[in-house]
């Protein structure tokens, strides 16, 4: 991990407790004291940072991982064969972690935002409670969403750890180390190697954390079609269908699930 990677983890999370320093809620490097917050309310706080400081940790350790995926074949031209398929492969999975750990994020952030909203509602003479149980509702919902971008987070980092693996095994076997010698399939999200691959056949893009516009110009630049469409079409895009790093026949269609985060909510 390079070092303007290493200030960014460290700066991030001071400037989410900002919003609730703001927001004149008191916050000392734990939970939220003195702030007129329910359960539900502290609940989503905890979570949101916990979702952070976990994507943040899968995607450190994810981006040391696909380095030394790197290294197996460095600087050459061509790249063998036997490793070409895991250098692909590693390189989606770094770029579906990096995603994640996006909307893992945004997702928090908004969760802070609407607790910060909390903090700013009247105590006295009587707080607004019906006002107060929807915006920690709709934190709490953001929070799950950040923890759900988390888990997958954490899920790419730990395929990355796979595709390591299975890549110096093959570096060291050599020419007949590819995985078809041994007989294992090809993990989620592989790409085809070169011999692989049929004349008519493309790579699927990468599309999570991107708005439906963008997702559909990378489609068309891949040669594919938008299948079906699930979730607000003002979300993020979530999950894929066939997943990126794919080989699929041109003009196939890719489904999406969008979602929408909390900045997107409009509580009553």
């Amino acid at each position: 991990m390079t070092q303007p990677a290493r200030r960014s983890r460290r700066s991030r999370v001071p400037t989410l407790v900002a919003l609730l320093v703001w927001a004149g809620v008191a916050v000392d490097g734990g939970p939220l004291q003195a702030a007129p917050l329910t359960e539900n309310g502290r609940r989503a706080y905890e979570a949101a940072r916990a979702a952070d400081d976990a994507a943040t940790s899968a995607l450190e350790e994810g981006e040391k991982t696909a380095g030394r995926v790197k290294t197996l074949a460095p600087d050459r031209d061509p790249v063998p064969e036997t490793l070409k398929p895991f250098l692909d492969e590693g390189e989606a999975a770094r770029q579906a972690l990096a995603s994640y750990r996006r909307l893992a994020q945004a997702s928090a952030t908004d969760a802070l935002r609407l607790l910060a909203d909390v903090a700013k509602l009247p105590v006295t003479p009587a707080p607004d409670l019906v006002r107060r149980d929807t915006l920690e509702q709709h934190a709490l919902l953001a929070a799950h969403e950040a923890a759900v971008m988390a888990a997958r987070a954490r899920t790419e980092a730990e395929r990355l750890r796979a595709i390591l693996a299975e890549a110096r095994l093959a570096a060291a076997e050599g020419g007949g180390g590819g995985r078809s010698s041994r007989g294992a399939a090809p993990s989620r999200g592989a790409a085809a190697s070169p011999v692989e691959s049929r004349a008519g056949d493309t790579v699927v893009p990468n599309l999570i954390g991107t708005r439906l516009e963008a997702a559909i110009g990378d489609l068309a630049a891949a040669e594919l079609k938008l299948g079906a469409v699930a979730g607000p079409r003002e979300g993020h895009v979530v999950k894929q269908s066939p997943e990126g790093g794919t080989t699929v026949s041109r003009q196939s269609a890719v489904s999406l699930t969008l979602s929408a985060t909390a900045a997107t909510i409009s509580p009553q």
